[in-house]
């Protein structure tokens, strides 16, 4: 009998272990899924892209401005671009009943079609001629660089506690002929000039 029990408590060992066993590779099966979802799930530059049309839906361009004169709003972006295919999914979709056209463009003369242009790192050096230039033809800029709110971008998105956050420039807004909904306002972490 004794060596019945000995047998047992062989089996019931070698079956805890193959349980044990089966329960981490489920563990480490669904950490491994959970981790690749989430990546899938919170691409910086996807949020980015949605809340840059959800910032065309909260500004208003002057009914005579140039580039708001036609059935499309365009969103440009100027330098490198670190959207991948993360602007695909607006090109098309309607804000304020225009149709949203992404466009890349390489040089300042080109901002003059825009109604929206995205500022790129690469394009620091050029920052300040770039913003004056897009004033002129009444430009929501918008960017995703530490300080370019305070050098006269409207809007500059920025990573705080794994969250997308945003400052809005109301003084450069101005200087562009565009006004910012209070609504869009009061979700700003920052609020930079006379409101």
């Amino acid at each position: 009998m004794e060596g019945h029990s000995e047998l047992s408590l062989l089996i019931n060992f070698k079956v805890m272990k193959l349980q044990t066993l089966i329960i981490f590779s489920t563990l480490f099966l669904l950490s491994a899924t959970c981790l690749y979802a989430e990546q899938v799930l919170y691409n910086e530059y996807d949020v980015k892209a949605a809340f840059i049309y959800n910032f065309a839906k909260f500004t208003e361009w002057p009914e005579n401005a140039i580039s708001f004169q036609n059935d499309s709003l365009k969103l440009c972006i100027i330098g490198d671009s670190p959207f991948g295919t993360s602007l695909k999914e607006l090109e098309g979709k309607h804000v304020k009943n225009k149709k949203l056209l992404i466009k890349h463009i390489k040089s300042m003369s080109s901002i003059k079609g825009c109604n929206m242009l995205y500022i790129s790192k690469s394009e620091e050096k050029n920052l300040i001629s770039i913003v004056d230039y897009a004033n002129n033809y009444n430009v929501l800029t918008i960017s995703d660089q530490a300080g370019f709110e305070t050098k006269g971008v409207v809007i500059n998105m920025f990573v705080s506690e794994d969250m997308i956050r945003f400052n809005i420039n109301v003084d450069a807004a101005k200087k562009a002929g565009i006004k910012i909904s209070a609504k869009l306002l009061k979700l700003a972490s920052k609020v930079y000039g006379v409101q």
